[in-house]
């Protein structure tokens, strides 16, 4: 499976579902590094207090940093960070059947349209213990990005590099997906399909 850089269009629902969930946590990173600093500083003023003090300075740390990841979080969903990513061909992602609840989710509340367009985003997975090269698929939906699967291990062996350049510019490289319909696994689980492809 090769990959490049980039193609020639995004996606039609791309640039308003990336900007609904960069808000949704901009706006939770405000709120959280609000609760941290009041919390920091009253932990500092109650410092001479015993252990009160530090009862309330400890949990305003772990909010800030908090709101760090929101930050973070909020800049790779961020539609103007978007960056096309190109595929050879259409690759269907595996491990979908980790993420069926997800899946289905996106999928109904689209309109339950195998035929939809939606924008999906690339992703290194550097906690993945068994495949450093690890590129996660994710697809924003209701103020977050869901997991829907991963990259074929050979492909995204070819694809981290161009991810991780992405991702150290500031850029999310995106692709399209399509979920198709449900159907009976031989184990008897409802799965689905996720195809992705370049928006060319």
């Amino acid at each position: 499976m090769g990959v490049s850089r980039g193609v020639s269009e995004r996606s039609a629902c791309g640039h308003d579902v990336g900007m609904t969930t960069a808000a949704t946590h901009a706006s939770r990173y405000r709120t959280y590094r609000t609760i941290g600093i009041v919390l920091i500083v009253l932990g500092a003023v109650l410092i001479p207090f015993f252990g009160l003090g530090l009862l309330v300075l400890l949990p305003g740390i772990f909010v800030l940093a908090s709101a760090r990841g929101q930050l973070k979080t909020a800049a790779m969903l961020d539609a103007a960070n978007f960056e096309p990513f190109a595929f050879d061909r259409p690759l269907d992602v595996v491990g979908e059947s980790n993420y069926a609840k997800h899946i289905r989710a996106i999928y109904t509340a689209t309109g339950s349209d195998p035929a939809r367009a939606h924008t999906a985003l690339l992703v290194h997975d550097k906690g993945n213990k068994r495949d450093s090269n690890a590129v996660i698929v994710l697809i924003p939906h209701a103020g977050t990005a869901r997991p829907v699967g991963y990259l074929p291990r050979a492909t995204a062996a070819a694809a981290y590099p161009l991810v991780a350049a992405a991702a150290s510019r500031g850029k999310t490289p995106t692709v399209a997906a399509m979920i198709g319909e449900p159907f009976v696994a031989d184990d008897g689980h409802e799965l689905q399909q996720v195809r992705i492809y370049t928006t060319a």
